[in-house]
Protein backbone atom coordinates (compact mmCIF):
# COMPACT_ATOMS: atom_id res chain seq x y z
CA UNK A 1 0.00 0.00 0.00
CA UNK A 2 1.10 3.33 -1.03
CA UNK A 3 1.08 6.39 1.54
CA UNK A 4 -0.14 9.52 0.05
CA UNK A 5 0.93 12.81 1.48
CA UNK A 6 -1.74 15.55 2.58
CA UNK A 7 -1.73 19.16 0.53
CA UNK A 8 0.31 21.42 3.65
CA UNK A 9 -2.95 23.05 5.30
CA UNK A 10 -0.32 26.52 4.77
CA UNK A 11 -0.03 26.16 1.20
CA UNK A 12 -4.12 25.18 0.76
CA UNK A 13 -5.00 28.73 3.06
CA UNK A 14 -2.60 30.77 0.61
CA UNK A 15 -3.92 29.11 -2.24
CA UNK A 16 -7.49 30.10 -1.16
CA UNK A 17 -6.41 33.71 -0.09
CA UNK A 18 -5.04 34.03 -3.36
CA UNK A 19 -8.27 32.88 -5.34
CA UNK A 20 -10.57 34.89 -3.14
CA UNK A 21 -7.88 38.51 -3.68
CA UNK A 22 -7.99 38.06 -7.57
CA UNK A 23 -11.98 37.21 -7.51
CA UNK A 24 -12.02 40.80 -5.56
CA UNK A 25 -9.88 42.34 -8.04
CA UNK A 26 -11.98 41.43 -10.78
CA UNK A 27 -14.91 42.74 -9.47
CA UNK A 28 -13.48 45.81 -8.04
CA UNK A 29 -12.41 46.72 -11.52
CA UNK A 30 -15.92 46.25 -12.84
CA UNK A 31 -17.52 48.22 -10.55
CA UNK A 32 -15.22 51.10 -11.41
CA UNK A 33 -15.17 50.76 -14.93
CA UNK A 34 -19.18 50.98 -14.75
CA UNK A 35 -18.86 54.20 -11.96
CA UNK A 36 -16.72 55.84 -14.69
CA UNK A 37 -19.31 55.25 -17.03
CA UNK A 38 -22.20 56.29 -15.05
CA UNK A 39 -20.45 59.73 -14.04
CA UNK A 40 -20.04 60.87 -17.46
CA UNK A 41 -22.37 63.52 -18.05
CA UNK A 42 -23.79 65.82 -21.11
CA UNK A 43 -25.46 68.35 -20.12
CA UNK A 44 -25.44 72.39 -22.06
CA UNK A 45 -27.56 74.84 -20.20
CA UNK A 46 -28.37 78.25 -22.29
CA UNK A 47 -26.77 81.29 -20.17
CA UNK A 48 -28.16 83.83 -22.43
CA UNK A 49 -30.03 84.33 -25.90
CA UNK A 50 -31.67 87.09 -27.29
CA UNK A 51 -33.28 87.69 -30.69
CA UNK A 52 -34.14 91.18 -31.99
CA UNK A 53 -35.97 92.38 -35.86
CA UNK A 54 -33.18 95.05 -36.62
CA UNK A 55 -35.02 98.19 -38.82
CA UNK A 56 -32.91 96.74 -41.82
CA UNK A 57 -35.23 95.00 -44.12
CA UNK A 58 -34.65 90.77 -43.54
CA UNK A 59 -32.05 91.38 -40.51
CA UNK A 60 -31.97 90.19 -37.21
CA UNK A 61 -29.88 90.59 -34.39
CA UNK A 62 -29.22 86.48 -32.86
CA UNK A 63 -27.27 86.07 -29.62
CA UNK A 64 -26.39 82.87 -27.68
CA UNK A 65 -24.27 82.09 -24.88
CA UNK A 66 -24.08 78.45 -23.61
CA UNK A 67 -22.30 76.82 -20.64
CA UNK A 68 -20.98 73.07 -20.75
CA UNK A 69 -22.66 72.03 -17.45
CA UNK A 70 -21.80 68.21 -18.05
CA UNK A 71 -18.21 66.31 -17.58
CA UNK A 72 -17.57 65.39 -20.54
CA UNK A 73 -15.73 67.63 -23.36
CA UNK A 74 -18.44 69.10 -26.49
CA UNK A 75 -16.64 68.68 -29.58
CA UNK A 76 -19.45 70.67 -31.79
CA UNK A 77 -22.08 72.92 -31.00
CA UNK A 78 -24.88 74.33 -32.47
CA UNK A 79 -27.70 76.85 -31.78
CA UNK A 80 -30.17 77.80 -33.97
CA UNK A 81 -34.35 79.24 -34.83
CA UNK A 82 -36.54 78.77 -37.74
CA UNK A 83 -37.80 82.37 -38.39
CA UNK A 84 -40.85 83.33 -40.12
CA UNK A 85 -40.38 82.17 -43.73
CA UNK A 86 -39.80 78.47 -42.11
CA UNK A 87 -35.71 79.06 -42.71
CA UNK A 88 -33.21 77.33 -40.38
CA UNK A 89 -30.39 80.25 -39.11
CA UNK A 90 -27.76 78.69 -36.81
CA UNK A 91 -24.54 78.91 -35.65
CA UNK A 92 -22.28 75.66 -35.83
CA UNK A 93 -18.90 75.33 -33.77
CA UNK A 94 -17.00 72.11 -34.89
CA UNK A 95 -14.18 71.98 -33.26
CA UNK A 96 -15.44 73.73 -30.50
CA UNK A 97 -13.31 71.24 -26.96
CA UNK A 98 -15.71 73.14 -25.06
CA UNK A 99 -14.37 71.89 -21.73
CA UNK A 100 -16.71 71.52 -18.33
CA UNK A 101 -17.24 74.34 -17.39
CA UNK A 102 -16.52 77.00 -19.46
CA UNK A 103 -18.74 79.13 -22.01
CA UNK A 104 -18.96 79.49 -25.40
CA UNK A 105 -21.11 82.92 -26.99
CA UNK A 106 -21.35 83.86 -30.57
CA UNK A 107 -24.20 86.51 -31.84
CA UNK A 108 -24.08 88.09 -35.47
CA UNK A 109 -26.31 90.17 -37.79
CA UNK A 110 -28.13 87.42 -39.68
CA UNK A 111 -30.42 87.24 -42.65
CA UNK A 112 -33.65 86.20 -41.03
CA UNK A 113 -37.23 87.73 -41.05
CA UNK A 114 -38.68 87.59 -37.15
CA UNK A 115 -41.69 89.38 -35.87
CA UNK A 116 -40.87 91.62 -32.28
CA UNK A 117 -42.94 90.13 -29.53
CA UNK A 118 -43.50 86.59 -31.55
CA UNK A 119 -42.06 82.92 -29.62
CA UNK A 120 -39.42 81.73 -31.63
CA UNK A 121 -38.05 78.21 -30.23
CA UNK A 122 -33.73 78.03 -30.28
CA UNK A 123 -32.97 74.86 -30.47
CA UNK A 124 -29.39 74.01 -29.13
CA UNK A 125 -27.26 70.40 -30.17
CA UNK A 126 -24.21 69.00 -28.60
CA UNK A 127 -21.89 66.58 -29.90
CA UNK A 128 -19.31 65.24 -27.22
CA UNK A 129 -15.73 63.71 -27.53
CA UNK A 130 -17.41 60.06 -27.01
CA UNK A 131 -19.90 60.63 -29.78
CA UNK A 132 -23.18 61.20 -28.06
CA UNK A 133 -25.50 64.52 -28.37
CA UNK A 134 -27.31 66.42 -25.99
CA UNK A 135 -30.20 68.28 -27.26
CA UNK A 136 -32.79 71.49 -25.59
CA UNK A 137 -34.93 73.97 -26.58
CA UNK A 138 -36.05 77.19 -25.09
CA UNK A 139 -38.59 79.65 -25.95
CA UNK A 140 -37.36 83.20 -26.38
CA UNK A 141 -39.84 86.54 -27.38
CA UNK A 142 -38.03 88.78 -30.49
CA UNK A 143 -37.59 91.72 -29.73
CA UNK A 144 -37.96 94.82 -31.98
Amino acid sequence: MRKRKAISPAIVTLLLMAVAISGGIAVWQSMNSQAQTISKISKLDIVDVSLAKLQVGGKAFFSVTLKNSGTVDFDAIEAGFWDDTNKYVSFIKNSANLLPGVQWAENDVIDANITPNQKYTIKVIGTTSDGSTFSMAKTVFAMG
